[in-house]
């Protein structure tokens, strides 16, 4: 009998420690998984153009003509924020003259005169800068609401043609800079961009 119970013992003491070490192999290969989703917010913007002080009419995208020297035409130049997270703003103004066919010289870009408002933007690197975060749903005030094409501008621009093209960028506010002009992440852009 005395064999029995060493025979039930030792088998009882594997039983426990095949229980222990299947326990513990099972501790270890454990594996839970967990979904988390993080939405980001959205940094998008849209430039617009109008061609009336009450800004209800767009700029025509076929330009306007028979405009003359010492006359100024209303382009409002506003940027809305239509993304979903505060944004920093820059608008740059290319200038651009093509002069008639036919007509040789050098075109002056800065006989286009444009009344940026410097009240609510600044200028640095070419760049104008919202001085203040445009929060989701905002417009901007203007950059400008004017172009006017000074009055010494001579017969070298008769027929000539003047461009100003407006680049917007916009990045995040959160946790980037005090204002526009200090944030960072500001896309790249090439000369004459």
């Amino acid at each position: 009998m005395n064999k029995n119970k060493k025979a039930i013992a030792a088998l009882i003491a594997l039983i426990c420690l095949l229980a222990f070490v299947l326990s513990t192999w099972a501790y270890f290969t454990d594996e839970q998984r967990t979904r988390n989703y993080i939405t980001t917010g959205e940094v998008a913007i849209e430039v617009h153009e109008y061609a009336d002080d009450a800004m209800t009419v767009p700029f025509p995208t076929e330009g306007i003509s028979g405009v003359m020297p010492g006359e100024s035409v209303t382009k409002i130049v506003v940027v809305e924020n239509t993304g979903s997270s505060p944004a920093w703003i820059r608008v740059k103004a290319d200038k651009a003259i093509t002069l008639a066919q036919g007509v040789e010289g050098a075109p002056d870009t800065s006989l286009i005169l444009l009344d940026i408002d410097t009240s609510a933007w600044s200028e640095q690197d070419g760049w104008y800068y919202l001085d203040t975060a445009l929060e989701p749903g905002e417009t901007t005030p203007p950059l400008f609401r004017h172009v006017e094409f000074d009055a010494s501008m001579q017969n070298l621009y008769r027929n000539s043609k003047a461009e100003v093209s407006i680049t917007a960028q916009a990045v995040q506010t959160a946790n980037n800079g005090e204002s526009a002009a200090t944030a960072l992440g500001w896309p790249e852009t090439t000369e004459g961009e």
